[in-house]
């Protein structure tokens, strides 16, 4: 997924090469809380488009509209119900994850038991 100029799945090796280039750690820190921010907002923002997706196989249909009868898919042969594509579990996950890249206080823990054993 590549969003603005970073891209995501490539994104440490990118950071690696980014702040070895560079000649100082304030750059380095701006590139990386720009592609955080940017890929966070990204995130979000799948979230409240709110596609919804038919769980059936066979039907596959992907739509912004929610159909008057609930969560059933409006194709006529389906019986399948529409689910959101990306939702609040996936953004909780997500975001979960990010967090734990920078969690300062679990990472001096993780040395103190390195160090210790």
């Amino acid at each position: 997924m590549v969003v603005g100029k970073c891209n995501i799945y490539e994104f440490h090796f990118q950071l690696l090469i980014f702040c070895f280039c560079s000649s100082n750690a304030r750059d380095c820190f701006c590139y990386l809380s720009n592609c955080i921010t940017i890929h966070t907002r990204a995130m979000i923002k799948k979230y409240y488009d709110f596609w919804l997706v038919c769980d059936d196989n066979t039907c596959g249909r992907r739509t912004m509209q929610q159909a008057v009868r609930g969560f059933g898919c409006i194709v006529p042969s389906c019986h399948g119900r529409m689910k959101q594509e990306y939702d609040e579990a996936q953004l909780y996950t997500q975001l979960k994850y990010l967090e734990s890249l920078f969690d300062v206080s679990r990472m001096k823990e993780k040395k103190n038991l390195s160090e210790e054993g």
